[in-house]
C-alpha cells in the first residue's frame, strides 16, 4: 500500500472540501450508532483514517479510538483537526497491514471506509491486512468495510466516479479500466487570477468483489461475514448497490 502514499499527499490539502468534512461531522453519528451498538463498541481503530472524520464521531461517542492512515500529510490534518474540536486522539502513520504493530491495546471494532480495501492490489496483501485487524481485536470484536460496489462498476463500464464542485475549485474522479486492477484518477482544476490551473493525480486499484472480501476474511480466521450495501445497513444488491459493506466477528 506504500505506493499510494504521494497519491494522497497530494490530495491532502482538498481532501476535507470534496468530502465535506464540516458538514459530516454533524451528520455522521447517525450511520455509525448502529455499529457501534452492533459491536458494543467502547474502543475502536479507525483504519486508513484520512483527516480523522470517523474517529471524531466516535470519540464524540465516548469511544475510545485511535486513527491510523499511510499518509503524513492527512495524519497532520485529523491531528490539526483534533485540537481544534478539542479531542484527544492519537493518529499513527503506517500501512493498514501493520496495524497490530501500531495499535497498542485491543479495541473491540475496527472501521475501515471510504474504499480503503481496494489499494491492497494482491489478495495475499488483503488477507495479511484482515489478519493484522484480528491481532487488534477483542474476543468477538468486530470489523466494518466500505468500499465501492465494483460489480455494478464493471458491468455498467461506469468510469466517473464522482464530479464535484467547491468554490472555485472542481474534483472530476474517474477510472480506466483494466482487464485486472483499475487506474483511479483525480483531477482538480482551479480558478485562479491568471486563469484555470490543473493537476492530476492517479494511483492503482484492484476491484474487489464481495465474495473476494467475504473469502480473504474467512482465511484471515473471521466469522459471522454480512453484506450491506451502505452504512445504513440497506441489503446489498449486487447489480444496483453503489457501495459495499461487509462486517464480520473474530
Amino acid at each position: 500500500m506504500d505506493n499510494h502514499i504521494d497519491f494522497y499527499e497530494a490530495l491532502a490539502p482538498g481532501y476535507d472540501a470534496l468530502f465535506m468534512f464540516e458538514e459530516r461531522l454533524k451528520t455522521e453519528s447517525a450511520l455509525l450508532k448502529p455499529w457501534v451498538d452492533r459491536f458494543t463498541v467502547t474502543s475502536a481503530v479507525d483504519a486508513a483514517c484520512g483527516t480523522g472524520l470517523h474517529a471524531f464521531v466516535l470519540a464524540r461517542m465516548g469511544i475510545a479510538v485511535t486513527g491510523v492512515d499511510l499518509s503524513p500529510a492527512m495524519v497532520a490534518k485529523a491531528n490539526d483537526h483534533a485540537k481544534k474540536l478539542n479531542l484527544s486522539i492519537p493518529f499513527v502513520t503506517g500501512t493498514i497491514q501493520e496495524l497490530h504493530k501500531l495499535v497498542k491495546t485491543r479495541v473491540n471494532a475496527i472501521f475501515c471506509t471510504g474504499n480503503t480495501i481496494p489499494h491492497l492490489t494482491k489478495k495475499s496483501s488483503l488477507v495479511a491486512a484482515f489478519r493484522s485487524f484480528k491481532k487488534c481485536l477483542t474476543p468477538k470484536g468486530g470489523v466494518v468495510l466500505q468500499l465501492l460496489n465494483y460489480r455494478k462498476i464493471l458491468k455498467d463500464r461506469d468510469r466517473i466516479v464522482g464530479i464535484n464542485r467547491r468554490g472555485k475549485t472542481e474534483f472530476i474522479r474517474f477510472y480506466d479500466l483494466g482487464k485486472r486492477n483499475i487506474r483511479f484518477n483525480m483531477l482538480t482544476i482551479t480558478e485562479a487570477d491568471k486563469g484555470l490551473s490543473h493537476t492530476l493525480e492517479s494511483t492503482t486499484l484492484y476491484p474487489y468483489r464481495s465474495g473476494e472480501v467475504a473469502c480473504a476474511l474467512k482465511a484471515a480466521g473471521f466469522s459471522d461475514i454480512k453484506l450491506f450495501g451502505s452504512l445504513a445497513m440497506e441489503p446489498y444488491m449486487p447489480k444496483s448497490s453503489d457501495t459495499l459493506v461487509v462486517s464480520a466477528r473474530v
